[in-house]
């Protein structure tokens, strides 16, 4: 090729680069920020946290403690050096907000064989719990009468948390939970975090433990007006399933499966850690397109700006939700 033919192509490239560029919202280095939180954190009202760890704190202290409010924790008055940015609550979605209950001797979940397992041998219960399926089966809690009330109760304090925390321009809370999918004891764990101040009731492991259900489950709420996406959560304990060559149906992934999950590990690190850099100009046009890039979940997944008021993720990473204006 001439020298001067390779100039024109090397010219033209850059042209179109810049103009995918300007069109996809980037921002010189200069006019970019970075938030900092985090998008998994569980409460007294997920199971582990409060059986394993004795957790005591609710959706709102954790929000509060975040936003660099002192809370109480373990008896002591516990604050950050520095306020985050943003926080989604994930509470596991399986029995959430039930096993707390057990703080109350008159409770349904008490006075069951499994509440009184749980009272005399806590980890020992909790482990069998998870070897012998129960826990992934919904089997665990069979009797005890209240479990769905308690847990829509606790989901709706779990939205009302996050709403009345979320301080515009400050702070951005997302509503959030944790579908805990384990078969076999193998972590297939994803955080779907919901766009707005608004979420339906939680598609649990219980539900299904397939994720292409969760996929399909959340393709379906976005007809409903629902956005939201889910990120994989810890897939080093997955034993490998999480990057298997079949489906959780045993058929082998196609070249058209893996172009609708696709996800590149640098962006997904970013996204997950909540240090992506963002442009003040276009953060909501980026965070969108970020969004769809790292969750590598829902097929045909579509984060649209929608006009409504400065309730957009803040954070670096849910497009279009509440975006933090600076």
């Amino acid at each position: 090729m001439k020298p001067s033919v390779h100039r024109t192509v090397l010219i033209a490239l850059t042209a179109a680069l810049s103009a995918a560029l300007a069109t996809s919202g980037y921002a010189e280095p200069a006019d970019r920020q970075a938030y900092y939180g985090d998008l998994h954190l569980h409460t007294a009202y997920s199971f582990d946290a409060y059986i394993l760890f004795g957790a005591k704190v609710d959706p709102d202290a954790a929000y509060r403690f975040a936003r660099g409010e002192s809370v109480e924790f373990l008896g002591s008055s516990a604050k950050r050096n520095e306020p985050l940015d943003f926080l989604a609550v994930t509470d596991h979605s399986e029995n959430i907000g039930v096993f707390n209950s057990l703080d109350d001797p008159n409770s349904d979940l008490s006075k069951s064989e499994a509440g009184q397992a749980f009272k005399a041998n806590p980890v020992k219960t909790f482990f069998d719990s998870i070897s012998s399926g129960k826990f992934a089966s919904g089997k665990m809690l069979e009797g005890v009468k209240n479990v769905k009330e308690l847990s829509q109760s606790a989901w709706q304090r779990e939205i009302e948390a996050a709403n009345r925390n979320y301080r515009p321009g400050t702070f951005t809370t997302f509503i959030a939970y944790e579908w805990s999918s384990m078969p076999d004891g193998q972590n297939l764990h994803r955080n779907v975090i919901f766009r707005g101040d608004k979420a339906p009731n939680p598609f649990s492991s219980v539900d299904s433990p397939k994720p292409e259900d969760l996929w399909n489950w959340l393709d379906k709420i976005r007809k409903d007006g629902y956005e939201a996406l889910a990120i994989p959560h810890n897939s080093n304990a997955s034993n490998g399933l999480m990057f298997d060559w079949n489906d959780s149906n045993g058929r082998p992934i196609d070249q058209a499966y893996a172009e609708v999950q696709r996800v590149t590990r640098a962006r997904a690190k970013n996204f997950a850690y909540g240090i992506m850099v963002l442009p003040r100009e276009k953060r909501r046009a980026i965070a969108a397109r970020a969004a769809l890039l790292v969750s590598g979940i829902s097929r045909r997944a579509s984060i649209r700006g929608r006009p409504r008021k400065p309730h957009a993720v803040g954070s670096a990473v849910c497009g279009g939700s509440r975006a933090r204006p600076r």
